[in-house]
């Protein structure tokens, strides 16, 4: 899966700035689910939260409102910003729809589709991006800690269903 989990990367990063309005929106905003942002903090991030200069992007409204940074490339971080200049609006949200309004989750759902079955030949969720992003910070740093620090959870056990398949050790020893 690995293989083709850094395809997929290649092939979202290929349409950041190429393409269609809406598919660099889709691109960009699944590349960030792949940093291990959640949906909810896609698209609610906003034009401060984003620093293309530094490389990181400020999650201020996590789902249990626990601030946490993400590392993530200043390209695609840019490209956010860039994309989200085209359109007219006074809200300070990064993913709009074209006519201004925030973003939610049915405005993406067929891109994730059909972007998945492109590269997988299944579809996957967006969540999916974010449990990609845990097994990556785990074969990193191999400290469950630093998962949980970086997915924002206050379970270690909840962190645990992100690894399992991996087959991490589990709060209660191994699996």
């Amino acid at each position: 899966l690995g293989d083709r989990v850094g395809a997929f990367e290649g092939w979202l990063s290929e349409r950041w700035t190429e393409g269609n309005w809406h598919t660099r929106r889709g691109a960009i905003a699944c590349s960030l689910g792949m940093l291990g942002l959640r949906w909810c903090e896609v698209e609610r991030s906003e034009l401060g939260d984003h620093d293309p200069t530094a490389g990181l992007l400020y999650v201020r409204t996590g789902k249990r409102g626990a601030p946490r940074t993400i590392e993530g490339p200043g390209v695609l971080l840019q490209a956010a910003l860039d994309m989200r200049a085209e359109v007219c609006s006074t809200s300070e949200r990064v993913f709009l729809t074209r006519p201004g309004r925030p973003m939610v989750y049915g405005d993406n759902r067929r891109f994730v589709e059909r972007a998945t079955v492109a590269v997988f030949g299944q579809a996957f969720s967006f969540h999916c991006f974010r449990h990609t992003a845990a097994v990556r910070v785990w074969e990193r740093t191999k400290d469950v800690l630093a998962v949980q620090r970086f997915l924002g959870h206050k379970s270690l056990q909840w962190t645990n269903t992100y690894l399992r398949s991996i087959r991490v050790v589990d709060v209660g020893g191994p699996v």
